[in-house]
């Protein structure tokens, strides 16, 4: 056997126009496997059922290309059968939904069914958001089937490790021997799936379209017989070649003379591609005017008919196909030979659509096409339709030829036609509601988020912080404190605890010293957590201390600015206290009276308790509060340490910055 590895050659033939037609039929086809119980001797009966089955699921529906063909697949207890759907989505859910009810309907039989096309599992596709994790392309691939009209997945990687073999034929064998382990997928994917398939049965009776025609009456005949046929005289018209063309200028077959009016039956999507095709009358074929009120009409028959005759025409040996690199379809002779390359390790472990896959692949191709088998297979196939509408040109006329004349009331409305746009923009206006309910569950997911995880740092919840703020007194929200805690009170050391976190400065000497001031440990519990300020008699002595102490910080956060406070900025007035309105009194007193008025005033309304009580006693100094506010006021509104802690203290944005407009020296 010769296998030649040309690149060039392959790429060039995958471009080449000559076999796009091939290409396109082999890329754009569903195809199902129908797997049965029971011995091999009632195949042929089984197959029947099959087509029994198709037949009333597609009653009166016109295949884009050519209707499903069952045939017993050779070896095997099992039929295939396979449509082209082309542009036409709705036929691969027709297909999938003649699979469904096979499953369903002859379950005594069918033990199983597969449905695939070139995209994979596309059923597993539709039902994506609603199937398990494990369930995967990988996993999937070969291994996905309709079981009792529901679906089920063997898991693919479960099969290869038992010895199923890496290729999808023999995964599916595998899965087949152990479909008893297969798993049932959820209740949600099977309705997804039984509504896209009813969905496309109901499409298929709503986008049936009878156009009234005036045909020779030979064509009449030929449709009459078997309305399937009218897609194969389009798609020869659309695929016309020359010898197609010099076929329908002589019209040998189909003779344009004893005209007849009829009703040609196919779906909206047939109707419209040979509407929209142009194509010329032949010299023999006479045609009325333009202006005439039947030259529609004519002409749909006139494309008809030329259609047919380039069907029929003789194009000698089938050389297009059989130089095609494209894998033949519907061979079973094929399916054996590739099978046998990928398990004797011809394809080297290549992935599936890599450069050297593709041209090995090909290669194989070339030298199966050239075999006589192929031929035969290849020749049976493309010769169906024709062979078909020979045969009923053939047989003698009978009382079922009986051609009843149409008029062209009796056709389908075609206003469709001119409200396409309204069609798709109800379509668009579907598919925008339904992106509007994923933005809208997404927001729900992440709001839902916020409430569930608030207690992070950065992440607020405002239902959280109106509860805690309704009654006067109550937490500030946010703080981690369950709804319904009573009234707070600042803890002065807790406080400047926190401010020393904030400013990362919590083992700083000078700000522990200070703490210590007292003789209090920092982290010690056994201290009262309130500063144990000096009453109102000893304060004179108190601000001595303060003075002479060399413990106290001198140039960090709590010290006075030089610029504002003088040598005597040290002496603390707390709120409380009654300060001097004295004009001999310094700038410092004259500071800490003012503040002493707006911090009661300001405060008011906020969670910090800064009132007078025989339980706590507790004192804000005037300078340290002038300090921190100096540093909110600091940051303009922005995030920042000190803003953080007023925000976290109760003290909403507009009274600290008014705490910055009050200042005297504010500008």
């Amino acid at each position: 056997m010769r296998f030649e590895l040309d690149p060039d050659d392959v790429f060039y033939r995958a471009a080449d126009a000559r076999a796009s037609r091939d290409d396109d039929d082999d890329a754009n086809r569903v195809r199902v496997e129908v797997h049965f119980s029971g011995h091999r001797s009632t195949l042929d009966a089984n197959c029947d059922a099959v087509r029994a089955t198709i037949a009333r699921v597609a009653r009166g529906h016109v295949w884009a290309r050519d209707a499903p063909r069952v045939a017993p697949i050779a070896g095997s207890n099992a039929c295939e059968w396979s449509v082209w759907v082309g542009d036409d989505v709705d036929d691969a859910w027709l297909a999938a939904a003649c699979a469904l009810e096979t499953s369903s309907e002859r379950a005594d039989v069918a033990r199983a069914v597969r449905v695939w096309d070139d995209d994979g599992e596309f059923t597993l596709i539709e039902t994506a958001e609603a199937l398990p994790a494990w369930v995967t392309p990988e996993r999937a691939t070969g291994t996905t089937f309709l079981v009792k009209g529901e679906l089920v997945v063997r898991d693919g990687g479960a099969t290869e490790r038992a010895g199923g073999g890496a290729n999808a034929r023999a995964r599916t064998n595998a899965a087949l021997e152990t479909l008893d382990d297969a798993e049932r997928m959820p209740e949600e994917a099977q309705k997804i799936l039984r509504a896209r398939t009813d969905a496309a049965t109901r499409k298929a009776k709503e986008n049936r379209h009878d156009a009234f025609a005036i045909t020779p009456r030979r064509v009449a005949r030929v449709l009459r017989r078997e309305p399937q046929l009218v897609a194969a005289a389009i798609e020869s018209l659309r695929a016309r070649d020359p010898a197609g063309v010099r076929a329908a200028a002589k019209m040998t077959h189909f003779e344009p003379v004893d005209f007849h009016p009829t009703l040609v039956r196919m779906s909206r999507w047939l109707f419209s591609e040979i509407s929209r095709e142009r194509f010329e009358a032949p010299e023999r074929y006479p045609m009325p005017p333009k202006s005439a009120d039947d030259f529609i009409a004519r002409e749909l028959g006139m494309k008809i008919a030329c259609g047919f005759e380039m069907l029929l025409a003789d194009r000698g040996p089938v050389v297009d196909a059989s130089a095609s690199d494209a894998e033949p379809v519907d061979d079973r002779a094929w399916t054996t030979f590739k099978a046998s390359l990928t398990e004797n390790g011809y394809f080297r472990n290549e992935m599936v659509g890599s450069a050297m896959y593709r041209t090995l692949l090909a290669n194989a191709v070339r030298e199966y096409n050239a075999s006589p088998q192929a031929s035969t297979s290849r020749r049976a196939q493309r010769s169906a339709p024709a062979e078909r509408v020979r045969e009923i040109l053939a047989a003698p006329e009978s009382d079922d030829d009986a051609l009843r004349a149409a008029s062209p009331s009796d056709a389908s409305d075609e206003t469709w036609l001119l409200e396409a746009d309204k069609a798709l923009n109800e379509e668009l206006a579907k598919l925008e509601k339904e992106r509007e309910r994923t933005v809208c569950d997404a927001t729900r997911s992440a709001r839902s988020f916020v409430e569930r995880e608030s207690g992070f740092e950065g992440v607020e919840t405002r239902s959280r912080r109106v509860n805690h703020n309704a009654a006067p007194g109550a937490c500030p929200g946010d703080l981690n404190i369950p709804d319904g805690d009573a009234g707070f009170s600042l803890d002065a050391r807790k406080f400047l605890s926190e401010l020393g976190k904030a400013l990362a400065i919590e083992d700083d000497d000078k700000l522990r010293r200070y703490l210590d001031a007292d003789g209090a440990d920092f982290d010690s519990d056994d201290s009262d957590d309130d500063f144990n300020f000096p009453d109102d008699s000893d304060s004179d002595a108190a601000r001595r201390r303060a003075r002479d102490s060399d413990d106290l910080p001198e140039d960090d956060f709590f010290a006075s600015s030089s610029d504002s406070l003088d040598a005597d900025s040290t002496d603390f007035v707390h709120v409380g206290d009654d300060a001097s309105d004295s004009d001999d009194d310094d700038d410092d007193d004259a500071f800490a009276a003012h503040y002493d008025a707006v911090l009661r005033r300001q405060l008011a309304s906020t969670d910090l308790d800064v009132t007078p009580s025989d339980a706590t006693d507790a004192d804000v100094s005037a300078a340290l509060a002038r300090g921190f506010l100096h540093s909110a006021s600091a940051d303009a509104s922005r995030a920042g340490p000190a803003a953080s802690l007023l925000a976290a203290a109760g003290v909403p944005a507009d009274v600290a910055r008014a705490l910055h407009l009050h200042r005297p020296d504010a500008p």
